[in-house]
């Protein structure tokens, strides 16, 4: 007796179309082991008797059998074509079912004949097979998720949809009108061309779904049917009611579309605009697929300049970089556009992103508006966690820095000239090459203002030659700072500059000379600086003495008291110069005695000034004591003398 597998193996070698037939006839009556050998028996013959046998009872199958069945699709073309024209609904049905579950969107016109005929029983189902292969093609399903059917394949599906709407008027399923909202990524002008007349049976039924648009599918399409002039107002009522019910998300995921002038016009003007616009609390927790229509959609909603900032403004708290930068981008288009502020504050905030490539391109554009604030802020990034905005920030704070450490010079007192100089020492390679350009202005007040910063900075060295040279110009102003700039610098140049100066014409610049000759080394020009104190004019010698205060004070402090008792006005302001700056207290009751019973005003009033500034420097007791104490030393000379 014959097993059961030869028996099969039998029948695959005979050629006659009956046993197909017989087979598929006999598929509701047989056992699941024999139904599945006779169901993939009949799919590998192929032959349109047994395929619509098959296709007849696909309804009675398992899930898995049908599976199969369905992964052939592609390939049974003409039997579904036949079952889906059979009279009989059973058939018909299943070949939509399986159309829909393949998505073979080549058949998709079977479909569509069905939602034509009046009355017909398989409209409900036809209609939901149209939506449910529109979902799968619909190219807006996220990063991670590629359209099921391809462009090619997709251009049956649209002229489906569009004759499916088209026939609306016989049909009335709404399931058409979202499919055809789900496809609206792709090329849909012919169901759009029926929608746009106003007594189109569609109309009305497409106004009602956009009104409270309930279907993702309708949500997402609300921005595409606005250049839809019969649709116009039913797509501004839905936006307000996605605004209402936290879903305007989905609405944005086709903000590209915002580029169209129909559809930019459609919400340039609409009435209550800020109620379309979500509060951060709500686009915080949106998909980048969605979020990032939120620039295109701030800039579209009206024409208020300063209501678009502000939405801008909002985009920084979003989590996606992507939505960041094109919210920043679109600030840059409404500054290029008008007046900056306050455009440019909301720009600057954007610099405490935590994307560098952000961050960098704020900086940029701030520099290129000259935001007024640069600086600061520039001196705020030097400290940023990321090394490219600490090179950018450094790069570009350098020339700004300068220019402002230039421009404010003179309003800055020692210490604050000092820290920030040093500051921009560190990150300005270029700053000495500055200040060298400014040496070569012919400008008085702007190489005067250099040389100060050279002598403060303590940058001579970098300038010997320069310094040199101007020592000897013919503006005793400019050689008396040259020379007094070159006692930050070191080497025999400097060296013999000063000793040169020292018999310069203009006792200005011999003083300086004097004082530079103490800064590069007073010890070894002790010799010329004791005979210049005992012997110079009331400048220089006064800053002689005060060079030899800590290499021979007890011969210094005698030349000090000798030049207060000078007959010369001069030679005393001088001495009173010298104590404000030392803060020489063995003197205290001398200048005391001066500030009441100077003959000469002048002298008076200086004095009285120093004695001021030393108790406020000092320890009242301290300055008692050194009162007393020089008491007793005047005492001491008085009867000496005597």
């Amino acid at each position: 007796m014959s097993s059961i597998a030869d028996i099969y193996r039998k029948i695959e070698t005979i050629q006659d179309v009956s046993v197909d037939r017989a087979m598929a006839a006999a598929l509701p009556t047989s056992d699941p082991v024999d139904r599945v050998r006779m169901v993939l028996l009949l799919l590998k013959r192929n032959r349109p008797d047994g395929v619509i046998g098959l296709i007849l009872h696909y309804h009675l199958l398992v899930p898995q059998l049908q599976r199969i069945i369905e992964q052939q699709a592609a390939h049974l073309f003409r039997p579904l074509r036949e079952a889906a024209g059979r009279a009989d609904s059973i058939g018909a049905a299943n070949a939509i079912r399986i159309i829909q579950a393949s998505a073979s969107t080549r058949l998709a016109y079977l479909v569509c004949e069905k939602l034509r005929h009046v009355p017909n029983q398989l409209h409900e189902l036809a209609a939901q097979c149209l939506l449910d292969m529109a979902r799968a093609a619909q190219t807006d399903r996220g990063a991670t998720r590629r359209p099921r059917i391809d462009a090619e394949s997709s251009v049956f599906l649209q002229s489906a949809i569009a004759e499916a709407v088209g026939a609306f008027g016989r049909h009335g399923r709404l399931e058409v009108l979202v499919a055809m909202a789900a496809m609206l990524s792709r090329p849909m002008s012919a169901s759009l061309a029926h929608l746009g007349h106003a007594k189109h049976p569609a109309v009305d039924a497409m106004k009602q779904l956009l009104v409270r648009p309930e279907q993702i599918e309708v949500r997402q399409s609300l921005l595409g049917l606005l250049c839809v002039s019969t649709l116009k107002e039913a797509v501004l009522d839905g936006l307000h009611y996605t605004s209402r019910t936290a879903t305007l998300g989905q609405a944005l995921t086709s903000a590209h579309l915002l580029l169209l002038a129909p559809i930019r016009l459609a919400l340039g003007h609409v009435t209550a605009a800020e109620m379309l616009w979500p509060k951060v609390a709500e686009f915080k927790h949106w998909p980048a697929s969605q979020s990032r229509g939120l620039a295109a959609w701030a800039t579209t909603l009206s024409t208020d300049r300063l209501a678009k900032v502000h939405r801008l403004s909002m985009l920084r708290d979003s989590p996606d970089t992507t939505t960041r930068l094109f919210g920043l981008k679109r600030l840059l288009e409404l500054g290029a556009d008008g007046p900056q502020d306050p455009i440019l504050g909301v720009i600057a905030s954007y610099c405490n992103d935590s994307e560098p490539r952000i961050i960098r391109i704020a900086v940029g554009q701030l520099i290129r508006f000259k935001y007024p604030r640069l600086p600061k802020l520039l001196a705020s990034l030097v400290q940023s966690k990321h090394e490219q905005v600490r090179r950018v920030a450094s790069r570009r704070l350098a020339p700004v820095g300068f220019d402002r450490l230039w421009q404010g010079w003179p309003r800055l007192n020692r210490v604050r000239r000092t820290e920030a100089g040093r500051a921009l020492l560190k990150i300005n390679p270029n700053f000495h090459q500055m200040l060298a350009d400014k040496l070569l202005v012919q400008d008085r007040a702007t190489r005067l203002r250099a040389l100060s910063m050279i002598c403060n900075l303590n940058q001579g060295s970098f300038f010997t030659a320069a310094l040199a040279q101007l020592t000897e110009h013919d503006d005793g102003h400019i050689a008396s700072a040259a020379v007094k700039a070159l006692g930050s610098s070191e080497g025999e140049v400097a060296s013999y500059a000063i000793e040169q100066a020292l018999q310069h014409e203009d006792e200005r610049v011999r003083s300086n000379a004097v004082e530079a000759l103490a800064v590069i080394g007073a010890a070894e020009h002790i010799d010329q600086l004791t005979e210049i104190a005992e012997a110079g004019e009331n400048r220089a010698k006064a800053t002689a003495i005060g060079a030899l205060m800590d290499l021979r004070p007890t011969e210094a402090l005698l030349g000090l008291r000798d030049m207060l008792e000078d007959d010369r006005s001069e030679h005393r302001i001088s001495a009173l110069w010298l104590i404000q700056e030392l803060g020489v207290l063995e003197v205290a009751r001398q200048v005391a005695e001066m500030s009441i019973a100077d003959a000469d005003p002048q002298v008076k009033e200086q004095a009285d000034r120093v004695i001021k500034a030393l108790i406020s420097s000092v320890e009242p007791t301290k300055v008692q004591t050194s009162v007393a104490t020089e008491a007793q030393t005047g005492m001491s000379r008085r009867e000496d003398s005597s």
